[in-house]
């Protein structure tokens, strides 16, 4: 687990809400 798969869901989560 990398900072970049954390990112990754996070920026994901983040997409719905856009």
């Amino acid at each position: 687990s990398t900072i970049a798969e954390a990112f990754d869901r996070y920026v994901k989560k983040y997409s719905v809400k856009s």
